[in-house]
């Protein structure tokens, strides 16, 4: 790839320090209001970012103001710097900014890179050094009036920790491994802790892996949204700490480590006896909904809303209550659905906020309190970290499928129940039955969303305690 840009440099495409001040120049304004290497196209800057026009502020970064034009070049944007561009949309949330999605660094090959260690790797040949762009999401808004939050030169070896970058070379190996066992077509973001294989191209040809015949939709190596608000750009959400103490981001080890320990020592213990012990001003009676959750992360050793390991891992914790059978008490919900948005999805989108494959392919911290004989006294019965089977979210992509096919052709006033599938089910899931949202040809109806059912649930929780 050969730039562009005219005898006029602005910048120096040979080092890195001089791309990055070039790109801080941008901090606090807008593209319209930057005058970059080549005049932006009014067409381009005028229109509005949105589902149509999705890529279109890092092309007006990229072709017009840094003036360059690597296509799909498999080295890094500036070569001679060894600097890969990237720009990332951040919305305003209630406490503070978020990632609106995962930052993409590039395709898998299947079939490549046998042999390869880390740090020889694609992934870091192309984005070891990242010239990464933040700015400021606003639905409708136009390209050149979009803020620009930040502009930074990241150096992955040595600007996210010792301890981040280790476990970044350890998700890559697990992914790398998958795909060497045959078994690309099972990777989920639930696998790797900060760096992942996410879904990309959802309509295009599938590819064949190396490891004989069979096939897997294309994915991309990403970082998780909140891994790259913390670590990349630096913000740190508010109302959150570690658990693990002393590193910049425990690798998966320790913190699986951490929690076993903490968990642990409070097994077959009473809600009151751990109350007392670790958060004595907390009723553990109350019938506030996240009584639990709060004592959940008081044992974990924080009074905080957000348990920053969780976060930049993209990992949900969920406690549930269980009878003296160990039969949950509730089905398992998840985000509601817009009956019709669903109709047009497709079970590879990603979206914001995340669509039910996105939600599957976490990885979850289950805690289980169980009822004793009484059906009174609650005790703390295991807690261990689970990621949904291959085949299990296969079964929920079925009720995805078929919930989307009922929805559209007039049958949203009865969707999949529990009898329907072995794994999950749609049911309501609103304040009350006065909470309804349009269907597309069944009027006003109760808003729903998936749930994972009780039943399935007890098989993984029984499953996990042998």
């Amino acid at each position: 790839m050969k730039s562009e840009i005219d005898q006029k440099l602005s910048y120096d495409e040979k080092d890195p320090t001089d791309i990055e001040r070039w790109g801080k120049r941008l901090e606090h304004h807008g593209l319209a209001g930057t005058k970059g290497i080549k005049p932006i196209p009014m067409k381009l800057l005028a229109g509005p970012i949105g589902a149509g026009n999705r890529g279109g502020f890092g092309r007006a970064l990229e072709k017009y103001y840094y003036g360059i034009d690597p296509g799909n070049d498999i080295g890094p944007d500036f070569p001679l710097a060894g600097v890969e561009l990237k720009s990332t949309p951040l919305v305003n949330g209630r406490d503070g900014h978020r990632c609106k999605e995962r930052l993409v660094l590039g395709i898998i090959d299947y079939g490549g890179e046998p042999g390869v260690v880390f740090e020889k790797s694609h992934v870091m040949k192309k984005c070891g050094l990242l010239m990464l762009v933040s700015y400021l999401h606003s639905k409708d808004t136009a390209v050149g009036e979009l803020k620009i939050v930040q502009a930074k030169l990241v150096d992955l070896k040595k600007d996210i920790g010792v301890q981040a970058f280790r476990q970044i070379k350890r998700d890559w190996a697990i992914i790398m491994q998958k795909i060497r066992q045959g078994k690309a077509h099972e990777l989920s973001g639930g696998d790797t802790l900060f760096l992942e294989a996410c879904t990309k191209a959802s309509d295009a040809t599938k590819r064949k892996t190396y490891a004989g015949n069979l096939e897997a939709k294309p994915r991309a190596f990403a970082f998780k949204p909140k891994f790259v608000l913390s670590h990349l750009i630096g913000e740190i959400p508010i109302d959150s700490e570690r658990i693990v103490e002393g590193t910049d981001a425990p690798t998966e080890n320790a913190l699986d480590e951490k929690v076993g320990d903490r968990f642990g020592a409070f097994i077959a213990k009473t809600v009151t006896e751990i109350a007392q012990a670790v958060a004595p001003d907390i009723d553990p009676t109350h019938p506030r909904k996240d009584v639990l959750s709060v004592i959940a992360r008081a044992i974990l050793g924080t009074r905080k809303k957000r348990i920053l390991e969780f976060e930049e891992a993209d990992i949900l914790m969920k406690t549930i209550r269980v009878d003296r059978h160990g039969m949950p008490k509730e089905h398992m919900s998840f985000p509601k659905f817009d009956h019709m948005r669903i109709v047009n999805e497709r079970w590879e989108d990603t979206d914001d906020p995340p669509t039910i494959r996105q939600a599957i392919e976490k990885r979850f911290l289950f805690v289980i309190f169980q009822y004793k004989d009484d059906e009174e006294t609650l005790v703390l019965r295991d807690a261990f970290f689970w990621k949904m089977p291959f085949a299990d979210r296969e079964k929920m992509h079925e009720l995805f499928d078929k919930t989307r096919h009922m929805i559209r052709t007039g049958h949203a006033d009865a969707l999949p129940g529990e009898k329907d599938n072995s794994v999950g089910h749609v049911r309501p899931h609103a304040r009350d039955g006065k909470d309804k949202e349009k269907t597309p040809k069944n009027g006003m109806q109760v808003k729903k969303c998936f749930w994972l059912n009780k039943q399935y649930l007890k098989q993984q929780i029984d499953r996990a305690g042998k």
